[in-house]
């Protein structure tokens, strides 16, 4: 089972918009597109290792830039697994999340706790994975759901 950040991400944002991705279905809208240049023009060099793409890496920390920190809890889970990724090659990197829209920032460290809590996120989505065998069914329209890129999938009939 390939878990990716985007797919942890999406699936603190939406079980449903997380199990299309997994499935191999994503949509891109124009706020999509706003955030790869956004990555971009903040200097967003995006090495690929394996199933984790880093928008930026030094010998002291990992930057995750994002347009906007709406999804704050999946996004720092993100950052997590991409810490904790790199520490099962032996590089020790603290995470820095930085929100392009609000200028705020939010430094991560992958200690006892938070190793504990990226495993339990792991197991959590991988037993979801594992036992839903039809898309996730829809829930109460929210507020993020009109930014989202699956919002004509899920919304539009």
């Amino acid at each position: 089972m390939k878990i990716t950040g985007t797919l942890i991400k999406n699936y603190f944002h939406c079980k449903r918009q997380a199990w299309l991705y997994y499935k191999g279905i994503n949509f891109y809208s124009e706020l999509t597109r706003i955030g790869k240049l956004k990555h971009i023009e903040h200097g967003s060099d995006e090495i690929v290792l394996e199933n984790i793409k880093l928008d930026k890496i030094n010998d002291k920390e990992v930057i995750e830039f994002k347009k906007t920190s709406s999804n704050l809890e999946g996004t720092k889970a993100q950052l997590l697994f991409y810490l904790y990724k790199l520490k099962e090659k032996g590089i020790d990197r603290i995470g820095r999340l930085k929100d392009l829209t609000y200028k705020d920032e939010y430094k991560l460290e992958l200690d006892k706790k938070n190793l504990k809590k990226i495993k339990t996120i792991l197991e959590e989505i991988k037993s979801f994975l594992k036992n839903r065998k039809e898309i996730h069914k829809r829930k109460k329209y929210k507020k993020d759901c009109k930014q989202c890129s699956f919002f004509d999938y899920c919304w539009i009939e």
